[in-house]
């Protein structure tokens, strides 16, 4: 599965679920092989995207594992192309005020160059929406790229999400009854972005591993405000 993707948004918190959805559809696909897919976060990464030498990649991806990973066993993944950039937060490798000729980020997206002359090799990297747009305007994009942009998730949506993921759906009764009641109150709006909702989800189906009781219940989200919105 050739992946080359870039999920992005107008806020940079719900990026890492698809991301990581991504990452993980490409493994799946590709269980049969032998192929090691790694995330390595984007900043840490910088500095061998730069590097020409495929010795010093693998000894970067070598170190992010010590004890774990040999580093001839990482120079082979790295001559194989057999590892999968995922690049978490392409965005918060610069500041707005970083001179375009100086940001970090355009280095980082010729990362697919070194895994296929083409360009097109499989990446995943995440990045808010108006500073994709900035690169893309400098011509600075990754090439035959799918580009995903996150949206809201839909009170139906949610409701429709948290009865399948649940064993129990008794239990998020009154919460899915007040999604499709009031699609406009603040437990809808608090469950609107797929972060959220996914942490709600796998925080209140949490159980106690001596009991196997639940920690929490669910009917516990609808007194919560409305978390206030980072810059």
């Amino acid at each position: 599965m050739a992946v080359q993707a870039v999920p992005g948004g107008a806020d940079g918190r719900h990026r890492r679920c698809p991301g990581a959805y991504l990452a993980w559809a490409a493994y799946r696909e590709d269980r049969t092989d032998a192929a090691a897919k790694m995330d390595v976060k984007a900043k840490t990464l910088a500095a061998a995207v730069a590097a020409a030498e495929a010795q010093q990649r693998a000894q970067q991806i070598h170190e992010q594992f010590p004890g774990q990973l040999r580093f001839a066993d990482a120079r082979q993944l790295v001559q194989r192309h057999r590892v999968l950039p995922v690049l978490d937060g392409l965005d918060e490798m610069d500041t707005s005020t970083t001179p375009a000729a100086r940001r970090r980020a355009a280095g980082a997206l010729e990362l697919s160059a070194y895994q296929d002359p083409t360009g097109n090799a499989p990446v995943v990297l995440t990045c808010r929406t108006p500073q994709y747009a900035e690169l893309a305007a400098l011509d600075v994009q990754m090439r035959e790229a799918a580009r995903i942009e996150l949206g809201p998730v839909t009170p139906v949506q949610a409701a429709a999400y948290l009865t399948a993921r649940t064993t129990s759906p008794a239990r998020w009764a009154t919460v899915i009854d007040t999604l499709t009641t009031a699609p406009g109150g603040t437990p809808a709006r608090a469950l609107g972005t797929p972060w959220r909702l996914n942490l709600a989800a796998t925080a209140y189906e949490q159980r106690d591993p001596a009991t196997f009781a639940h920690l929490r219940h669910p009917d516990q989200l609808l007194t919560l405000a409305l978390p206030h919105r980072r810059p």
